[in-house]
């Protein structure tokens, strides 16, 4: 009986196993960049201090965004951790 069992049992449990494996696989595959591109925004001043001036990204490639990309010495762009947010704390990169 126990034989019995473990034969009828054991595809609906293996099936069970493939749809959680998959969910997790889809949801980690679509969540993985949402927040990829993102406002980058200029400190101009206590009363302005997070102007918009062009999209980053948030994926670290080693160049920050700058208002000027072709020049180090321009002002670099930060973006905000949410959008409704009156500080811009988040380091972003320039987009590729």
């Amino acid at each position: 009986m126990n034989n019995n069992f473990l034969k009828t049992a054991s595809l609906p449990f293996a099936v069970a196993i493939l749809g959680i494996a998959g969910a997790f696989t889809t949801t980690s595959m679509s969540s993985s960049k949402v927040l990829a591109n993102q406002q980058g925004h200029q400190f101009i001043s206590a009363s302005v201090p997070c102007k918009e001036v062009k999209m980053c990204q948030t994926e670290n490639n080693g160049i920050l965004c700058r208002v000027n990309d072709a020049d180090l010495s321009s002002p670099v762009l930060k973006g905000k951790i949410t959008p409704s947010a009156a500080s811009c704390p988040v380091t972003l990169y320039r987009i590729q």
